[in-house]
């Protein structure tokens, strides 16, 4: 076993129901990073530490099932959650090594990346196994965030398995990105708020989702201290910020040892620019986001959509 493998931090395993009873509330940030990418019938779609399977059940769904989705995912229990029509691997995110070279047309990771001993050998791998011409799309939570305080502080200290993520410092997945060989690459942090409909939804799944050793009363009087909550009628939207890094593998097996130095000049880290879609944003420091209104669908679900309203900073 490598140094890696033995040192893999395994995600915490929620409680089933948790995603069950509350299917809806992290779409945003999952949607954010599927409208980095092109998807398209027939691919081979990587899942980086897929856990349960909440980002490939959705590429297969909008797929109709025309695609070939390979999940790494080292925890067995959740591993054995995924969809049987998925490849489930048990390797390590720092070395896919079940998966051949130039096999993969899109490598996606949703809040995996801090569960990896080291950055730059996921991001390697994922260039490894990419198609030329492939896209990677990953996101995670920003070191010293609020967020990264959360888990490493809260859910660390009331989850049995406890939590200590390696997250990325801002502009790092970019830097890394470069120095493996891909190309045209964004980073940015993006506003992506989880979305109830009304508070005290929020305790009950954050402890099915975390699995929390504490009584909901006092995982709520805990969340002023980590979240920034709005109360918004019947909606309730809790404030949550992920950096999102978005390359391309160059559409050629060569490459220029100079590529490194020349795509981290290219590279575009983004605080407030353009991006994947119009809406305003800006990253760390001094959030000011398009202004939101939600809508209720026939079944109830809350999600967001830009609209002329309100703000917050």
């Amino acid at each position: 076993m490598s140094d890696l493998v033995a040192a893999h931090n395994f995600p915490t395993v929620s409680a089933p129901a948790a995603m069950r009873n509350f299917p809806h509330v992290r779409d945003n940030e999952r949607d954010r990073l599927l409208d980095y990418v092109t998807l398209s019938p027939e691919m081979s779609v990587l899942d980086i530490q897929a856990a349960g399977g909440y980002l490939s059940d959705e590429v297969y769904r909008r797929l109709n099932g025309a695609v070939s989705l390979v999940c790494v995912e080292p925890n067995p229990e959740l591993r054995a959650r995924l969809n049987p029509a998925f490849r489930a691997l048990a390797d390590p995110v720092e070395q896919f090594a079940s998966i051949p070279d130039h096999s993969i047309d899109l490598a996606l990771g949703l809040i995996g990346l801090h569960h990896s001993a080291s950055h730059r050998a996921t991001i390697a791998e994922t260039w490894r196994v990419l198609k030329p011409g492939g896209e990677m799309a990953i996101c995670d939570v920003p070191r010293a965030s609020r967020l990264a305080s959360w888990f490493n502080e809260f859910v660390d200290a009331h989850c049995p398995a406890g939590h200590d993520g390696n997250f990325p410092e801002v502009g790092s997945m970019s830097r890394l990105a470069a120095g493996v060989g891909f190309v045209a690459i964004t980073e940015e942090v993006r506003d992506v708020p989880w979305v109830f409909g009304e508070r005290t939804q929020i305790a009950t799944f954050f402890q099915g989702l975390f699995n929390l050793d504490l009584p909901c009363a006092e995982i709520d009087r805990a969340l002023d201290s980590y979240f920034t909550i709005h109360e918004l009628g019947d909606t309730c939207l809790v404030e949550w910020q992920l950096s999102y890094c978005h390359a391309r593998k160059p559409g050629c097996y060569a490459r220029d040892p100079r590529a490194s130095a020349k795509n981290l000049q290219g590279a575009q880290y983004l605080r407030g620019g353009a991006g994947p879609s119009d809406r305003p944003r800006s990253g760390c420091g001094g959030y000011r986001h398009s202004v939101c209104a939600l809508r209720r669908d026939w079944r109830g679900l809350s999600h967001l959509v830009p609209q002329h309203g309100w703000e917050w900073r």
